[in-house]
């Protein structure tokens, strides 16, 4: 069976080089793969059907969608992006870029400078 996703910004409709797309069956990842600089990846499955994609990539909120048993195996999947415009703020960190903490303190910042550009 192969998977074929197309990975795109959501506001700006451009391909997302790089985003990564895993397909799993019963919380086990059957296959991961990177897109390329036009936003597509495909990937062959030879063991199960994928119930769920994810989707993420740096700076995006990640998507995670749902796989019927008769269902389609090309997708279209935009993500949106978690960082508009934050000026003067600097991030560091030493968590994994792709784990949910991340996230949160990404967000957290997020808050702090929109707060912070309203005064």
């Amino acid at each position: 069976m192969t998977v074929s996703v197309v990975v795109l910004d959501d506001e700006t409709g451009k391909p997302l080089p790089g985003a990564t797309v895993e397909l799993y069956a019963s919380n086990v990842m059957l296959k991961r793969a990177a897109a390329g600089a036009d936003g597509n990846v495909t990937l062959n499955v030879t063991a199960g059907a994928p119930e769920l994609i994810r989707v993420s990539n740096t700076e995006y909120i990640p998507r995670e969608i749902r796989v019927g048993t008769n269902s389609q195996y090309a997708y279209l999947i935009k993500l949106q992006r978690i960082i508009k415009d934050i000026e003067g703020v600097t991030i560091t960190s030493i968590l994994k870029k792709n784990s949910w903490a991340w996230l949160l303190i990404l967000a957290g910042a997020m808050i702090l400078a929109r707060k912070k550009k309203s005064r």
